[in-house]
């Protein structure tokens, strides 16, 4: 083969680059029967069926139906979504008593129209532009005013409106920019139908403390196991290296992803997050640190992720939490303590000062 990825193949007899002929690798017979019998017709559904891997797009859900998993168990969305929205698919909108009747965020307003942002607002580690932020406030700010996903699409120039900057947001989507709105646009509706009856002027206010730990929820055990034996994994592969501290930070924040979003394949833990989002879980990594470092995890022996489908369009890189090994002999460690978003900044604290310039210098120590 020419390459693994390219999968271009030279048949048997073929002049080598270096020298000599390709080599037939078992019985000709066998070859000839491979080449020449159909697969099952079942095998390609229970190929991706192991894989955990769906080829086909993802059904588009209404937006008053719109659902995000809770950061919490305190988060979870109201049980009678009718209470806070009115209307059904497209033209599903707050209701009345629920809106801000505030005008739009400036922030907001400049960047919807003109792609204008302030250089406080929407920035990513490095101080680029954070456009998916940008995209987010626009449309949370326009679900919390009553528009509906029909009024969005009247905003856009492709149906005659004049958000030229929201639009533009969009354009690496390619084919897939109207898919992608949609998917925005039931995160922002999920995240409002969570603290839209926070705004009533009568509603009970939550009080929030900074500090603390809260209790881990029923649903964590997996995650937790797994990650305490990802970290012993770590620790052994690179016992003398400040490299570990960095591998700390992108697992935790795989096991924190995969809390927000609890797949699970055959028993299996699933993370399915894009690198911005995981960086920002891992206390501000860069993203290139990120993917450098879990690159480099999932190419050693035993490691403790399994890429099970690449980033195509916009899907994210889709990983299994496996069992992690050490000369074939599985890793099984008990927790020891609760898994949550501030265990991040907490490894980031321990690590050394050469590991924590990593953060803000987007390089993985050697």
């Amino acid at each position: 083969m020419l390459n693994d990825r390219a999968g271009s193949i030279t048949p048997p007899g073929s002049r080598c680059r270096d020298g000599g002929f390709r080599l037939l690798d078992g019985p000709r017979d066998h070859a000839v029967h491979t080449l020449t019998t159909r697969s099952p017709t079942a095998f390609w559904a229970r190929l991706t069926e192991l894989l955990d891997t769906d080829t086909r797009p993802p059904p588009a859900r209404d937006d008053h139906q719109a659902r995000a998993t809770a950061r919490t168990s305190g988060d979870a969305l109201p049980e009678d979504l009718s209470q806070v929205w009115e209307g059904l698919g497209d033209d599903a909108r707050l209701r009345a008593d629920y809106r801000r009747h505030t005008p739009f965020p400036t922030a907001a307003l400049a960047f919807a129209p003109e792609g204008h942002a302030p250089q406080e607002r929407w920035r990513a580690p490095n101080g680029q532009l954070d456009r998916s932020a940008a995209r987010r406030s626009v449309l949370t700010a326009a679900a919390l005013r009553g528009y509906s996903f029909t009024d969005l699409l009247a905003e856009l120039p492709s149906h005659g409106g004049t958000w030229t900057g929201l639009a533009n947001a969009y354009h690496r989507y390619g084919s897939h920019i109207h898919r992608a709105l949609r998917r925005d646009w039931n995160n922002a509706c999920a995240w409002t139908s969570r603290n839209a009856p926070e705004f009533l002027s009568h509603a009970h206010k939550n009080i929030e403390h900074t500090g603390g730990t809260t209790r881990a929820t029923k649903h964590t055990g997996s995650q937790r196991r797994w990650l305490a034996a990802a970290i012993a994994w770590t620790d052994a592969t690179w016992p003398n290296s400040s490299k570990r501290w960095t591998a700390h930070a992108a697992l935790q924040a795989l096991a924190h992803a995969s809390v927000l979003n609890s797949a699970l394949h055959c028993g299996t833990p699933t993370v399915e997050f894009g690198n911005r989002s995981l960086s920002l879980m891992a206390g501000g990594m860069p993203e290139t640190t990120l993917w450098q470092i879990l690159r480099e995890i999932r190419d050693l022996p035993g490691a403790p992720i399994l890429l099970i489908r690449a980033a195509t369009g916009y899907l994210a890189d889709r990983y299994a939490l496996t069992t992690p090994t050490i000369a074939d002999s599985p890793i099984y460690r008990r927790p020891t303590g609760t898994l949550t978003a501030s265990t991040v900044l907490a490894t980031l604290l321990r690590a050394s000062p050469t590991s924590r310039r990593a953060y803000t210098s987007g390089s993985i120590p050697k």
